[in-house]
C-alpha cells in the first residue's frame, strides 16, 4: 500500500487506486469541468456497452478498456474519500470533546485563582495565560483567537 502524509496524518491508499501526479492550482481546479453524480456508475455501465456493441459503439480517441479503468478508479477515489471524510469528522467531534473538558478544567483553575485573590493579590500573575483566554467570555470578532 501507498502512503500519503499530510502533517501529522499518514492515510494508507490501496495498491489499486491510481493517484494522478501532481497538485492543481486554485485556478486549474476552477477550470476543471464539474462531472455530475454517477460518473463511475456511466464509466462502467457504458464501456460495458461498448464491450458488447463494439460495431455500433465505437468512439474515436477511447476504448472499452480505459473507459472501464477509469470508472474504477473514481470508485475508488470516492469510496476513499468517503472513508477520510468520516474518520476527519470523528477527529473533529474528539477534539470538540477534549476542548470542552479543558475548557472546564481551567473554568476549575479560574475560580479557584479568584477564590485566592483576597488572600495573594499577585496570584493571578502566576497564570496570566489564564487570566487572558477567561478577559473576555466572547470570541474575538475577527475570528481570531488572542495570542
Amino acid at each position: 500500500m501507498a502512503v500519503e502524509t499530510q502533517g501529522t496524518v499518514s492515510i494508507n491508499i490501496p495498491d489499486d487506486l491510481i493517484l494522478p501526479e501532481g497538485n492543481l492550482s486554485i485556478g486549474e481546479v476552477r477550470r476543471l469541468a464539474k462531472p455530475r453524480r454517477g460518473l463511475s456508475m456511466a464509466c462502467i455501465a457504458t464501456a460495458d456497452a461498448m464491450q458488447k456493441n463494439p460495431e455500433r459503439l465505437k468512439p474515436h480517441n477511447t476504448t472499452a478498456d480505459k473507459l472501464a479503468k477509469l470508472g474504477d478508479n473514481v470508485e475508488k477515489i470516492t469510496v476513499t474519500v468517503v472513508d477520510i471524510d468520516a474518520a476527519a469528522a470523528r477527529m473533529k467531534q474528539a477534539g470538540l470533546i477534549v476542548e470542552v473538558e479543558a475548557h472546564d478544567e481551567l473554568r476549575k483553575v479560574l475560580a479557584f485563582v479568584r477564590s485566592q485573590i483576597k488572600f495573594d493579590p499577585k496570584i493571578t500573575d502566576l497564570v496570566p495565560h489564564l487570566m487572558e483566554y477567561f478577559a473576555n467570555d466572547r470570541p474575538p470578532s475577527n475570528g481570531n483567537p488572542p495570542s
